[in-house]
């Protein structure tokens, strides 16, 4: 196992990630499979459009194998102030085909709200059009959802591709 630190401040059209990665790497070079274990993540995600950047800290796991062209990750951790489990993965490189299975405890949205506040109209949302070029699949679920002055609970989002 070989001890990795990893610091990024990557910014792409549109949003600002930044933050650090710590792991164990043990890599099967032959076989082409890589293991990431005993990961940390901090990590600072700012779209421009919104109003409030996310703050993600957590552990888990990646393995790889490239041979079979997948990836699986497991995250236990905190988005913002709520905590966070996930599951996730990603199979075939061109195009990726996306699989996740995401708790929230209580989520605000307010974070989604745009620099110029709160939406009046559709139009006044932050551009999520990116959502849908994803061939993605899965379930996000939150215990208590907080929008403005209204709250849900047991929510379930189901993803299913078109693709």
């Amino acid at each position: 196992k070989i001890p990795l630190k990893l610091d990024f401040d990557y910014r792409p059209d549109g949003v600002a990630l930044e933050g650090n990665i710590k792991t164990n790497v043990q890599l099967q070079l032959e076989q082409g499979q890589y293991d990431l274990s005993a990961m940390t993540l901090a990590m600072k995600i700012s779209p421009k459009d919104f109003k409030q950047a996310l703050t993600l800290n957590g552990s888990g796991n990646v393995r790889a194998d490239l041979k079979r062209k997948n990836i699986s990750a497991g995250l236990k951790g905190t988005l913002n102030q709520t905590k966070l489990e996930g599951k996730f993965g990603m199979a075939g490189f061109t195009p990726p085909a996306y699989t996740f299975d995401l708790l929230l405890g209580q989520f605000n949205t307010a974070w989604l709200e745009s620099k110029t506040g709160p939406a009046k109209t559709p139009t006044d949302l932050p551009d999520l059009a990116w959502i849908k070029k994803l061939n993605a699949n899965g379930v996000v679920r939150i215990d208590e959802l907080i929008s403005a002055d209204k709250r849900a609970t047991n929510v379930r989002i189901e993803v299913k591709s078109d693709k």
